[in-house]
């Protein structure tokens, strides 16, 4: 064979390896064919994930789930590597939006205030010792509970909370009543007692823990590297063999982290993912740098908090004012300069598609001018002097004789000044003949009965109604024509303080005064500096209010000076001051040092909007707009304590109702986020995040690599079989 291939040509040996080729070629797509016709394809261990991240080791870089949590860095890098080194009792499923068992399993005593959680068999910590219930009594009780320990918001969560060991796998928690949302707080990475048992709760932050972690995650911390201008550093992660939901596919973990986008947008070869950021952060990048675009929305808003200590903006008797900026924001105008969609309520649990807010100028107008805010070319109109109105007469109090110094009010004292040291009382009193509605502070009773002999409201110090001090109650009486009659009284708990006006009363919406919040100073700029189109009160005082935001994100800004070109077309005067970060806590989430605020809220897990709206939170919590709302404080406590579903959407729905007449703020957009990914990452599922760390909440199912195997009953003997019948057919 070998003498009769040297016997050919040059041009016959050429075309003899052509065939050849072609042969080879030919039976070698034969065979993939054959080959993918009879496998299945799974996915498969090994390759590196690598993602793009913006951030500095510093002092306040921490890998620890317990200071990453339930404050300002729950949706920062830091959170997100921790989120895979750590694991909770439960887990929250991005593809699902659920809350599941995962360290442990779990169940809710039938009064909803007890929950025990019962250890799995085999969780274990990166150093592959077992996890037990001391861990979990460590986490919850050592540390969050500590009065020292550094993170409030997660402290306080757990405030009243007893937690007990049963066995060494089985804890419980007990609540003094019931809450509908408090499984999430759950998902908090547990941390070993073993490693940190001597350290103070005070000093976890400074702990060497926090930059060489221990978890019980799907990835286990391997190392920290850094560049030669210890600028930009790289986080290693591998794969822990021994995690409870199964080995990931994934071997092994990088977070390349740049000091700014700059810098990470000249390194983007390379990497499979970056940082998941507003959408419009990422329009640097091109379809040749090789990602999908992974559009996602959180469960967040972002709105203008109106201080409602604000002079200007304060009570019932602004109410118009504040409506007035509602009507005047036109949200589909910032819709087009920032990507996102539309919000109306910051309720995201209820439908909202049978109502929106209207954007309408000119009512806008209407309302300014209602209120006593006119325009140069108008002319405000001459009061006219109120016409005497004879008292209508009353009916006696069911304890007897009306008291001569209060016409209405006997309880709880006969004097328009009474001092108590009940913690919980009613105020009690008698109406006009023809009233038919009674309101407190702003708030109308709504157990009120004009067949009955008398009104109530309860004065508690556990409710928010009565506080330390003076409490200054206004009481208004209505009929069908409008206001009757109204009275004042003060009822001093505790030590006696100065008086406050009735205005001061009237302006806090229902609830007293808090002696520890001071009203911020009115806006005041010289009339010099303002424009003729801005609206002046009779006094000549304008119209004048200042808008506090931050810097990043970036469409803040946008949307600021979008506002004050839009109110300023209906004669308001918006004074924007953008903050940086290092200077915007302090002043606007501490102090709430503005009329107006700028900013985004995210519900997290829960949806649970008691921290942010409930006048308990008004002074030094997350309620921005020191909204003081009794009823709605009510509203809320029925809604996070009840665990029946249709209960809790009709509370909703009469929550969003009450929220859309006060006015507290005006509900802008949810923004959307986007996740740049190499599509060669597969199994990944983002739609139902509530923060942007949940992108890993099943990373332990992403895969790069893939494998095959034969179906049953096939194998490679099936491929003659199969070639013929490709040839001459079945």
């Amino acid at each position: 064979m070998k003498r009769i291939f040297w016997h050919f040509s040059k041009t016959q040996k050429a075309l003899l390896a052509a065939l050849a080729f072609v042969f080879i070629f030919s039976s070698a797509g034969l065979l993939w064919n054959f080959y993918k016709d009879h496998t299945i394809a799974f996915a498969a261990e090994g390759g590196t994930f690598i993602e793009g991240d913006v951030r500095t080791i510093d002092q306040g870089f921490v890998l620890n789930p317990l200071l990453v949590t339930a404050n300002s860095k729950a949706g920062s890098v830091e959170a997100s590597i921790s989120r895979v080194i750590f694991a909770g009792l439960m887990k929250f499923e991005a593809k699902t939006g659920e809350i599941i068992d995962h360290l442990a399993s779990h169940t809710l005593s039938e009064d909803k205030k007890k929950y025990v959680f019962t250890l799995k068999e085999g969780v274990k910590w990166h150093d592959s010792i077992p996890i037990t219930a001391d861990d979990v009594i460590f986490t919850y009780q050592t540390l969050i509970q500590n009065p020292l320990f550094p993170n409030s918001s997660l402290r306080d969560t757990f405030i009243g909370i007893v937690i007990e060991k049963v066995d060494d796998r089985t804890i419980s928690f007990t609540l003094p009543k019931p809450y509908k949302f408090f499984l999430t707080n759950f998902t908090i990475g547990l941390v070993p007692k073993h490693i940190l048992e001597l350290t103070p709760p005070e000093n976890i932050a400074l702990d060497d823990f926090n930059l060489n972690p221990i978890g019980a995650g799907p990835y286990r911390f391997s190392k920290i590297s850094y560049s030669d201008d210890k600028e930009s550093a790289v986080i290693d992660l591998e794969a822990f063999p021994e995690y409870i939901g199964g080995k990931p596919k994934i071997s092994f973990l990088q977070f390349k982290l740049y000091p700014n986008n700059e810098i990470l947008a000249k390194n983007t070869s390379g990497l499979n993912a970056l940082y998941p950021k507003i959408k419009n952060e990422y329009d640097f990048l091109s379809q040749n740098d090789g990602y999908t675009l992974r559009d996602f929305t959180l469960p967040q808003y972002v709105a203008v908090f109106i201080n409602m200590d604000s002079p200007k903006l304060a009570g019932t008797g602004n109410q118009s004012v504040r409506l007035a900026l509602q009507l005047a924001t036109n949200k589909e105008e910032i819709l087009t300069k920032v990507s996102g969609k539309r919000i109306d309520t910051p309720l995201l649990e209820t439908d909202t598609s049978e109502w929106l807010f209207e954007y309408d100028p000119v009512k806008a107008a209407g309302a300014l001018k209602d209120s006593g805010w006119f325009l140069l070319a108008s002319t405000p109109p001459e009061p006219v002097p109120a016409k005497a109105e004879e008292t209508p007469p009353q009916e006696p109090p069911p304890q007897g004789e009306t008291p001569k110094k209060l016409r209405f009010i006997y309880h709880p004292g006969d004097t328009p000044e009474v001092q108590t040291s009940l913690t919980d009382d009613y105020l009690l009193g008698t109406f006009p003949a023809s009233t038919i509605r009674v309101s407190v502070n702003g708030y109308f009773l709504q157990l009120f009965d004009s067949s009955s002999e008398r009104f109530s409201y309860r004065i508690s110090s556990d409710i928010g109604t009565l506080k330390k001090g003076e409490n200054v109650y206004h009481v208004e009486f209505f009929g069908k024509d409008g206001k009757i009659d109204e009275e004042d009284i003060r009822v001093y708990f505790g030590e006696k303080i100065p008086e406050v006006t009735k205005k001061d009363a009237k302006d806090n919406d229902g609830i007293p005064p808090s002696p520890e919040g001071t009203p911020p100073k009115e806006s005041e700029v010289p009339s010099v500096q303002i424009p003729d189109n801005i609206r002046r009160d009779k006094e000549g005082k304008p119209l004048v209010f200042d808008l506090v935001t931050v810097d990043t994100p970036s469409f803040y800004p946008i949307i600021a000076e979008n506002l004050k070109k839009e109110w300023a077309d209906v004669g308001i005067e918006l004074n924007v001051e953008v903050l940086t970060q290092e200077n915007f806590a302090e002043r606007a989430l501490v102090r709430k040092d503005y009329d107006l605020l700028l900013y985004g809220e995210n519900m997290g897990y829960n949806l649970d909007a008691f921290p942010f709206w409930h006048y308990s939170q008004g002074d030094t919590g997350s309620n921005l707009s020191k909204y003081k709302s009794f009823e709605a404080g009510v509203l809320l406590e029925e809604i996070r304590q009840s665990h029946d579903g249709e209960l809790r959407l009709d509370r909703l729905k009469k929550l969003r109702d009450l929220i859309k007449t006060d006015v507290p703020a005006v509900f802008l957009l949810s923004p959307y986020y986007t996740m740049p990914i190499d599509p060669k990452i597969q199994n990944v599922d983002i739609k139902g995040m509530a923060l942007v760390p949940d992108r890993f909440s099943d990373i332990e199912q992403w895969y790069i690599r893939e494998a095959r195997s034969f179906r049953p009953g096939s194998g490679w003997l099936d491929f003659f079989p199969w070639f013929f019948s490709q040839i001459f057919g079945n």
